[in-house]
C-alpha cells in the first residue's frame, strides 16, 4: 500500500470524492484553507492554480503537464486508497501530516 493511503481505514467509510475534491486536497497540499477561496466561488482548475500563482507558492510554479500528472494521481489514488486493506509490515514507518486540514477528524499518529 502506498504511504499516501496510510491509515486507509480512516479513508474506508468517508463517501467517494467528487470531482471537485482535487482542487480541496491540493489546497490543502498548498497549506491553503479551501473553504476562502470556495466564498468566492466554486473551485475550478483555473481557479486554485490561479490563486497558487497569485499567492506564489511552489506548487503555482509547476507546468501545467506537472500539475495534471499530480490532479490525475490524486484522482486515481483515491478510491484504491479507499478499498485497500492494510497488512502488516516490519519496516520503519515515518508519519508525516499536514496540521491544519485534518483538524477535529480521527487521524493520528496511534493509528
Amino acid at each position: 500500500m502506498p504511504a499516501g493511503c496510510y491509515p486507509a481505514d480512516a479513508w474506508r467509510d468517508r463517501a467517494p470524492a467528487e470531482a471537485h475534491d482535487v482542487w480541496r486536497a491540493i489546497l490543502h497540499i498548498a497549506g491553503q484553507d479551501p473553504d476562502a477561496l470556495t466564498r468566492e466561488g466554486p473551485l475550478t482548475r483555473e481557479r486554485v492554480i490561479g490563486h497558487l500563482r497569485a499567492q506564489q507558492h511552489p506548487l503555482g510554479n509547476l507546468t501545467d503537464e506537472q500539475l495534471h500528472g499530480i490532479f490525475g494521481r490524486w484522482a486515481s489514488a483515491t478510491p484504491w486508497c479507499a478499498t485497500t486493506g492494510i497488512r502488516p509490515t516490519t519496516a520503519q514507518l515515518l508519519y508525516i501530516r499536514a496540521a491544519l486540514d485534518h483538524a477535529g477528524e480521527n487521524l493520528s499518529p496511534d493509528m
